[in-house]
């Protein structure tokens, strides 16, 4: 199966995926996010920024094989029916695995709704991008 994988559409998509996050974390919600998660833009963080975009890029790639190795088995005919498997795999594992991580270490549920909203946005676009283009 995984030969029958169209491996620049699945590059394509990842870099949605990771373009998306680049928006979703900076543009819509950079401030709340870094509040809740604590973190602060110090000079002492540049240096390892790289080697976490470049593995954030490996993982959105997984991500995004995962995603298409589900669409060739579903074969959508249709955007919606794309949509409607991209929020199947976006609601039922990644945000509730967010969802429990979270709830475990107590942090706030805002916090849940931004990581989690941003895997399944994301996976529905990687289902809709390889489904249009198989």
């Amino acid at each position: 199966m995984l030969a029958n994988l169209n491996y620049v559409h699945i590059l394509v998509a990842a870099l949605v995926y990771f373009v998306l996050g680049a928006v979703w974390y900076s543009l819509l919600f950079q401030k709340t996010w870094m509040s809740l998660v604590g973190v602060k833009m110090d000079p002492e963080n540049k240096p390892s920024m790289g080697l976490m975009f470049g593995t954030t890029f490996v993982l959105n790639f997984i991500t995004a094989m995962a995603t298409a190795c589900v669409i060739y088995f579903v074969q959508p005919p249709n955007i919606l029916v794309a949509l409607k498997a991209g929020a199947m795999l976006g609601v039922g594992y990644v945000g509730t695995s967010t969802a429990m991580n979270n709830m475990y270490a107590m942090r706030p549920v805002k916090l849940t709704l931004i990581d989690a909203s941003y895997h399944i946005v994301s996976i529905c676009l990687v289902s809709v991008i390889l489904t249009l283009w198989h």
